[in-house]
C-alpha cells in the first residue's frame, strides 16, 4: 500500500492516524494537523482546512545551523527550495526534506495501544563541512476543549498548571471551563523529547517566553535558559538541547512524543517506553503488522495497480469514519464528534464483505435507533445501541434516513444466508418526540409508552424495516413525491422544509418496497405487525391517523399472510413507479430530482441534477430504454458543459 511522491507545494493533503485506544490525529507533510481524543480533549489546537497552510500552532522543531534557523516544517525563507519526498502507508507518514546542507527524515505514527503520537526525526549532514547545531522542539500545547477556541480562550489559559519532569512538559489544567459549566479536569497533555546525541539544556513552557517579543517565524527566546515554568499561561513544549557538531555524513536522532493521558495512567512510564530508537522501531513494526493484517482481510485485485493500491484502503474507510466521525479531520470539522444515522449502516458494509463475526450484533443493535413513528435518532452514542435525538439538541428528520437500513440488512443476508435475522425481535427508540419529530409529549409520559402488558414492546427486524419504508412512502408532498423534510443526503438543499420533495429518494423507497416484497414472498411465512402499521400498509388509515395512533402507543399485533403482504407492497411500488413516469420526466430524456419550497420543479430541459439520475439507475426503477436515455443525456450534457469550460 506504500505510496511515495515528491511534493513541490503545500496542497493541504493530510493523513489520518489513530490507534486502538482513543487517540486520533491528522498530519500533513508540513506537520500541520492536530491530536485529540474527543471534542473536549485536544493536545494540538483544532485544525480546519485553512490551518493546513499555517502550522504555527502544530508540530515543529527549530534547527539553528551555523546561526541560521531552519524548521522541521520548512516554513522559513531559507527552505523554499528544499526537496520534499513523502511516503504514506497504513498508518504512518515518512517525510524526507533535503537541501545542500542537510536532510531531515521524519517518521510519524501512533503506537497501537498507547495514547501518544511519536515523531522520530533524524538529521544528516549532507554537506562537505562541519555543521554546528542547536535544536529545540516548538510544539504549542492547546490542552483543552475545541469549544475554547472562541469560548473562554484566555480564561482557560489561566487554569493551566505546568510541570517539567525529566525531558517532558506536562500540562494539567485545573478545570474544564466553558458555558456548559466548570468541571475538574482529569487529563494531562504532554510533549517529550530525547536524543542519544546530545542532552537537554533548557525547557521553555510559556509561549510568551518562547516568542519573547519576536514571532512564531522568528522566536527570540529559544536560546535562553533562565525561564521557569509559569502557571496560567498559554503553553508550549519547547525542549532545547546542548549545541553539538555534526560532521559530514553524520546523523543525529530525536524522539518526540505528544500524548494525552487520564488520571489513571502513569504518563511518564508510558512516555519512557519510547525514548530509544529501538523501542520506536519495535512499536512501529507492531503497529504496521496489525494494520497490514487488517488490510489483508479484504483483497481486491485490479489490472490498474494504482487503482488496486487505492482500493486497499477500502477496508479502513468505514473504520476511519467510525473513529473520526464527522468532526475530527480538517475537511470534516462540523458537529461535536460521533457518527450519524447513515454512518451506522454504511460502516457495516466492509465488515460484511470480510465476514466479521461482530456484524450481526452491531446490525441488531442499530435497529434500536428507530422510533415507532418511522423516524430515528440521528446521533449515535459511545456504547452499542446508544442513541441521541440529534447533535446540539436540534431534532430533525432527514428524508433519506429510512432507506439505508434495508440496503445493509439485505447485504448481510445475501452474504450469510441468515434469513432468520429478519425475525429477531428488537425494541424501538423512544423519547419525547412524536409525529415524525414535529410534536413533543411530556418526557415522563414517554417513559410509559411502547409497553404492552407492562413489558417493552418488541417488533421484528422486518417490522422495523417495513415501518421506516412505509412511513417514508406515504410521507409525500403536494406533487406526490417523498417530502424532503430537513434534506436528504444532499444537505446543501436544506432549505425546503415546508414544501420540498425529493424525487431522487422516491426511487430509493420504491425500490425498497419491491425488495421487501420479494423477500417476504420467498420466506413464505406469516408476518406479525403492530395494528397501526398493518392499517397504513393496506391504506385503511392515512399517515396523520397513524402518527396520532402511535404517539400514545397501545396497539395490539396482527398476523398477516406473506402472499397478501407481498402483493400489497408490489401494488404500492407500481403506483409509485407510475407516478414517477407520469410526473418526473423532462422531455423523456432525464428526470427531475427535487421540488423547491416554492413548489417549483428544480430542473428544466437545459439543467440536470445528477442525484435523480443516479438514484433511478442504482435502484433499477427504470426500463432499459429509459436507463439508456438517462445515461446518454447525462453524458451529452456533461460533454457540452466541459466544452463550454463550465466543468
Amino acid at each position: 500500500m506504500k505510496k511515495k511522491q515528491s511534493i513541490k507545494k503545500n496542497y493541504g493533503q493530510y493523513l489520518p492516524l489513530y490507534n486502538l485506544g482513543q487517540l486520533k490525529s491528522s498530519i500533513t507533510p508540513f506537520f500541520g494537523g492536530d491530536i485529540k481524543t474527543d471534542h473536549h480533549h485536544y493536545l494540538l489546537e483544532p485544525t480546519t482546512e485553512n490551518d493546513l497552510y499555517a502550522n504555527h500552532m502544530s508540530r515543529n522543531i527549530i534547527f539553528t545551523i551555523d546561526d541560521e534557523m531552519y524548521f522541521l516544517n520548512g516554513n522559513t525563507y531559507l527552505q523554499q527550495n528544499d526537496e520534499l519526498q513523502v511516503e504514506y502507508d497504513l498508518l504512518y507518514q515518512r517525510v524526507v526534506r533535503s537541501n545542500t546542507l542537510f536532510s531531515i527524515e521524519s517518521l510519524s505514527f501512533i503506537p497501537l495501544h498507547d495514547n501518544l503520537e511519536l515523531l522520530e526525526v533524524t538529521i544528516k549532514n549532507t554537506s562537505n563541512k562541519n555543521l554546528t547545531l542547536d535544536v529545540i522542539t516548538a510544539i504549542p500545547i492547546y490542552a483543552r476543549s475545541a469549544d475554547n477556541i472562541r469560548d473562554h480562550r484566555h480564561v482557560t489559559s489561566l487554569l493551566n498548571k505546568v510541570e517539567i519532569n525529566e525531558q517532558t512538559v506536562l500540562v494539567k489544567p485545573t478545570l474544564s471551563f466553558d458555558e456548559r459549566g466548570h468541571h475538574l479536569n482529569h487529563e494531562a497533555y504532554t510533549v517529550s523529547a530525547y536524543s542519544p546525541t546530545t542532552k537537554v539544556n533548557r525547557i521553555i513552557t510559556s509561549l510568551e517566553d518562547f516568542i519573547d517579543g519576536g514571532s512564531f517565524n522568528f522566536p527570540k527566546g529559544i536560546y535562553r535558559k533562565d525561564f521557569e515554568p509559569k502557571p496560567g499561561y498559554e503553553v508550549i513544549g519547547a525542549i532545547g538541547f546542548e549545541p553539538f557538531i555534526l560532521k559530514p555524513e553524520e546523523t543525529a536522532t530525536f524522539n518526540i512524543s505528544m500524548g494525552i493521558f487520564n488520571q489513571n495512567e502513569d504518563a511518564l512510564h508510558i512516555i519512557n517506553k519510547y525514548k530509544t530508537k529501538k523501542s520506536v522501531e519495535e512499536a512501529f513494526k507492531h503497529m504496521r503488522n496489525y494494520f497490514e493484517a487488517e488490510s489483508s482481510k479484504l483483497s481486491i485485485s485490479m489490472v490498474n495497480k494504482d487503482v488496486e493500491l487505492l482500493l486497499r484502503w477500502v477496508r479502513f474507510q468505514p473504520v476511519l469514519r467510525r473513529i473520526f466521525g464527522n468532526s475530527y479531520l480538517p475537511h470534516h470539522d462540523y458537529g461535536r464528534g460521533g457518527r450519524g444515522w447513515r454512518d451506522l449502516w454504511q460502516d457495516l458494509l466492509s465488515l460484511i464483505l470480510i465476514n466479521d463475526e461482530s456484524v450481526e450484533t452491531l446490525l441488531f443493535n442499530n435497529f434500536q435507533g428507530i422510533r415507532i413513528d418511522g423516524s430515528n435518532a440521528t446521533i449515535i452514542g459511545d456504547k452499542p445501541g446508544e442513541f441521541l435525538a440529534d447533535r446540539n439538541k436540534i431534532v430533525r428528520v432527514w428524508s433519506d434516513h429510512g432507506a439505508w437500513p434495508l440496503l445493509t440488512t439485505l447485504s448481510y443476508i445475501h452474504s450469510t444466508g441468515h434469513i432468520e435475522f429478519l425475525f429477531k425481535q428488537q425494541t424501538y427508540f423512544h423519547d419525547q418526540f412524536t409525529h415524525y419529530t414535529n410534536k413533543t409529549r411530556d418526557i415522563e409520559t414517554s417513559e410509559h409508552i411502547l409497553r404492552v402488558h407492562n413489558k417493552p414492546y418488541l417488533g421484528t427486524i422486518l417490522e422495523h424495516l417495513l415501518l421506516q419504508n412505509i412511513v417514508a412512502h406515504f410521507n409525500t408532498g403536494k406533487f406526490g413525491f417523498v417530502r424532503l423534510e430537513n434534506a436528504d443526503w444532499n444537505d446543501g438543499l436544506d432549505m425546503a422544509k415546508n414544501n420540498g420533495e425529493t424525487i431522487a429518494f422516491t426511487h430509493f423507497y420504491a425500490s425498497n418496497l419491491m425488495k421487501m416484497a420479494e423477500v417476504i414472498e420467498k420466506i413464505n411465512r406469516p408476518v406479525r405487525l403492530f395494528k397501526s402499521l398493518y392499517d397504513l400498509i393496506f391504506e385503511t388509515i392515512d399517515l396523520k391517523t397513524f402518527f396520532d395512533n402511535v404517539s400514545d402507543f397501545k396497539d395490539t399485533t396482527v398476523e398477516v399472510d406473506a402472499t397478501k403482504l407481498s402483493y400489497q407492497l408490489v401494488e404500492l411500488y407500481k403506483k409509485r413507479i407510475d407516478h414517477i413516469n407520469e410526473n418526473a420526466w423532462i422531455k423523456d430524456t432525464h428526470l427531475q430530482s427535487y421540488i423547491t419550497d416554492s413548489n417549483v420543479f428544480l430542473d428544466t430541459a437545459d439543467t440536470m441534477n445528477l442525484t435523480g439520475q443516479a438514484m433511478a439507475l442504482l435502484n433499477e426503477t427504470l426500463t432499459m430504454s429509459q436507463a439508456k436515455s438517462v445515461a446518454d443525456t447525462t453524458k451529452n450534457y456533461y460533454l457540452i458543459k466541459i466544452m463550454e469550460g463550465i466543468i
